[in-house]
């Protein structure tokens, strides 16, 4: 059996475990094999090295979900675990998210085009 530490940085913890841990429960549903507690911001995985990659890999797409919109929910846990692309990320006219993860896009067209050359 292989332990693995993950340590959390510049993220929102309460966000990423969730309310009661909610989030980090899921994620212990979804790898039956593995044995994770988490401690602050360190996250402990201990089992098989092919499942630890695995979950390596998902909480590092998480934490950039994180960052990105500020919130993480269950739909974002399970794409990150079947390897798909979230919703939100496949959406283009997206400017920012604000703080609860909501999207702000352009109104208008000129706010569109100005968002366009200051993206170039």
């Amino acid at each position: 059996m292989i332990e693995r530490y993950i340590t959390l940085e510049g993220i929102d913890l309460v966000g990423f475990y969730g309310a009661g841990n909610a989030h980090l429960q899921m994620l212990k549903r979804l790898y039956p094999k593995l044995r994770i507690v988490a401690r602050d911001n360190v996250i402990k995985a201990m089992g098989d090295e092919d499942e630890l990659d695995r979950f390596n890999k998902v909480v590092e797409l998480l934490v950039e979900y994180c960052n990105k919109y500020n919130s993480l929910n269950e739909e974002a846990i399970i794409d990150a675990v079947n390897g798909k692309r979230s919703v939100k990320d496949s959406d283009s006219k997206v400017i920012l998210h604000n703080i609860n993860g909501r999207p702000i896009y352009p109104r208008t067209e000129n706010q569109c085009r100005l968002v366009e050359e200051f993206k170039k």
